[in-house]
């Protein structure tokens, strides 16, 4: 568990971070004109300045000091070479910010202002991905169905691929596919971007109240269990169709709140 000092330093990073991009979505915007990115570079600029609005909601929700400075960005010359620049901060900034207090952030309301900031972050990845895979004239592949409602989550670690996520979870690159119609290029995934993982069997989870937790290299149901202060049985019983005896680094669990009891 962090502790408040690391709370404040990760709201503080985000918050700076996300601030010092918003230039740079604005000089995104004006070279944006006659390319064939207009649409979504008008929306990425809307859904940055709904994050920092979101942010300044958090830092206030967790009752934070948010007088930190921050460095002025310099945005590269040109709208392709922006593009990867963005794609970058903020996948780094999904990875070193959102996940970790994803983790650590237990306030209801705060917590809900982690998840809709979270949601808003991975969409502006994926229009930023989108905008670079048209630029580079990667065809994208037919439209797959919406994915199934039987799924779990899995964040991409560093080093993964759709053909290795899908080898670890017995299954095939064509139905892990099948269940993310939202990547464009199996070819283009990245850390921290979220993949949905169809299962076999995944019933909902008993009522309750739960937070989700990214498995960690090295942790175990057990581990989970301990660190959280719950039972084994607990977790395993928020976390129904989920194999406790295999669970991978990446893959998002519930588990119970101290306020929320399960079964």
């Amino acid at each position: 568990m962090a502790t408040v000092e690391e709370r404040v330093l990760l709201a503080q990073g985000l918050w700076s971070s996300e601030r010092q991009l918003v230039s740079v979505y604005e000089r995104l915007l004006e070279l944006a004109a006659g390319t064939d990115c207009l649409e979504e570079s008008t929306e990425l600029l809307e859904l940055q300045r709904q994050e920092i609005h979101d942010i300044k909601a958090l830092i206030a929700a967790l009752q934070i000091d948010a007088s930190t400075t921050y460095e002025a960005v310099t945005s590269p010359g040109t709208f392709d070479a922006i593009l990867e620049f963005l794609r970058t901060a903020e996948t780094d900034i999904l990875e070193n910010y959102y996940l970790k207090l994803d983790q650590y952030v237990v306030d209801p309301v705060a917590r809900q202002i982690v998840n809709r900031a979270t949601a808003k972050q991975v969409r502006q990845i994926r229009l930023l991905r989108r905008c670079i895979e048209r630029r580079m004239k990667r065809p994208a592949p037919p439209g797959a169905p919406a994915p199934p409602a039987a799924r779990i989550e899995y964040v991409v670690q560093p080093g993964d691929t759709l053909f290795l996520i899908a080898r670890r979870h017995g299954l095939t690159l064509e139905e892990i596919l099948r269940a993310n119609p939202q990547i464009t290029n199996p070819q283009l995934i990245m850390p921290g971007e979220v993949v949905f993982i169809p299962a076999r069997v995944a019933p909902a989870p008993p009522p309750g109240m739960f937070r989700r937790y990214v498995v960690q290299p090295g942790d175990t149901m057990f581990l989970i269990a301990r660190k959280f202060g719950i039972s084994l049985q607990e977790l395993v019983r928020a976390n129904p169709g989920v194999d406790p005896d295999l669970i991978l680094p990446g893959q998002v669990i519930n588990v119970p709140s101290p306020t929320g009891a399960v079964g």
